[in-house]
């Protein structure tokens, strides 16, 4: 019985894991002349490390830590002028009659569709927080949500010299 509950205790242990998380919140105010709009943006860190110690120190009592890979986790939400949140992390929309998903990604989302085999990458705007950057088929554009939550996409056409808007619309 007692090499059972030895096997047991030994099987049981876990390596201990270190794990420090952060949350930095970034308030802006905009004056747009008719009003003040504010947006925030939640920035968060999670660090997740393995507690490793030095081998040499095995039998003493206060032993010495050994660096160890960490896996670091990035997230950024916007709070204000986006419809991704903590728990609504993807959504879907339409676009000319076809399907996207959005995806929250590191910083912006990805959209997606049945028809693309890439999704196409949007980040946010290091300038104004409310404004995305994207790059679709070759075409810079910049994108905006509305009150109601669709995507607005604005790119210049040089055929045209115009600016043309797409609008994916919210499915809800």
């Amino acid at each position: 019985m007692f090499a059972m509950l030895f096997v047991y205790t030994v099987h049981a242990q876990t390596q201990p894991k270190e794990v420090i998380e952060e949350t930095k919140t970034v308030t802006t105010k905009v004056n747009t002349g008719t009003e003040i709009k504010e947006s925030t943006v939640e920035y968060n860190t999670r660090k997740e490390q393995d507690v490793k110690l030095a081998e040499g120190d095995k039998n003493k009592i206060n032993q010495s830590r050994v660096d160890a890979p960490a896996q670091v986790t990035e997230t950024v939400r916007v709070t204000d002028n986006s419809p991704f949140t903590a728990n609504n992390k993807s959504m879907k929309y339409e676009l000319d009659g076809k399907v996207c998903q959005f995806s929250m990604h590191e910083n912006g989302f990805l959209i997606s569709d049945s028809a693309s085999t890439k999704p196409t990458k949007v980040e946010q705007s290091d300038a104004d927080e409310t404004q995305f950057v994207l790059n679709d088929n070759g075409k810079t554009g910049i994108g905006y949500f509305d009150e109601e939550g669709n995507f607005i996409v604005q790119q210049f056409d040089k055929k045209t010299n115009e600016i043309v808007s797409k609008v994916y619309t919210l499915i809800k």
